[in-house]
């Protein structure tokens, strides 16, 4: 099976009033993600010092366990996210570190998309 991320809908209450340096600040918190980060409990996963990257929590659907994980502008209220994806579970055992690195890769990537067109990235499947 393969890891495929599809775009879904516009990330509600987003926060379209960003600069340069929060835009920047958000591609190198991404860049710091890390396999074991999705799927972790609720918290934050990534703090860098205009943003962070939270789990938020976990949700079923479709019988399938997703990580909701947002890149949030710190010390603002809402609205404070500027990215979004929801990461499936089903990559969730993957024992082999290039198969754990593809996966990170796909959430790095549908970060980056989400960041850029203020839409949700849903990533599904698994890798061996």
């Amino acid at each position: 099976m393969t890891l495929n991320i599809t775009m879904g809908q516009r990330i509600p209450n987003i926060l379209t009033d960003i600069n340069q340096d929060i835009r920047d600040d958000a591609h190198n918190a991404i860049a710091n993600l890390q396999y074991e980060h999705l799927f972790r409990g609720s918290g934050t996963l990534v703090i860098s010092s205009l943003v962070r990257i939270d789990m938020q929590g976990t949700f079923i659907r479709n019988n399938v366990n997703y990580s909701n994980i947002q890149v949030q502008v710190n010390g603002r209220q809402n609205p404070s996210t500027i990215a979004h994806i929801l990461f499936s579970h089903q990559a969730a055992n993957i024992t082999d570190f290039n198969n754990q690195r593809g996966a990170i890769n796909a959430a790095i990537r549908a970060l980056e998309q989400s960041l850029d067109s203020r839409n949700t990235f849903i990533v599904t499947g698994t890798l061996p």
